[in-house]
């Protein structure tokens, strides 16, 4: 596993993600928006992020709905409150990827550092 470090005298250092594998959704290709929709996947590691970002329209305007968890859980569930945000019958892209973050204070400076995995995409609509 790689790492990166801070040149910082913290002496910080900050592990690579493991790449996640998306289990679901997989099809159909149109979700209701009146219903959670659960994202699951397999890998993670203690210590990582999942982040989980759907992009699409609402209104006429651009919308990104994100949410995280820990990477080890597997499963983050994204609340229909924010999925009938989204316009119906219109196009969406939902993201997955794995980060590692790291905040140091040097100098008065907050610095974060953020390594995250390959993103996984996927196409889709929502009803």
């Amino acid at each position: 596993m790689a790492h990166f470090s801070f040149f910082s005298s913290a002496g910080t250092s900050l592990a690579s993600p493991v790449n996640l594998t998306l289990t679901a959704p997989i099809g159909p290709p149109s979700f209701p928006r009146n219903t959670d929709l659960s994202v699951t996947w397999t890998g993670g590691a203690t210590g990582t992020r999942a982040l989980v970002f759907i992009s699409g329209n609402a209104a006429g305007d651009s919308l990104n709905i994100s949410c995280q968890v820990p990477s080890e859980a597997g499963v983050l569930p994204v609340p229909s409150s924010a999925l009938m945000m989204l316009d119906a019958g219109g196009t969406a892209t939902i993201f997955i990827v794995a980060a590692s973050n790291r905040t140091v204070d040097a100098g008065g400076f907050s610095i974060e550092a953020s390594l995250e995995t390959n993103v996984q995409q996927i196409p889709t609509t929502f009803d």
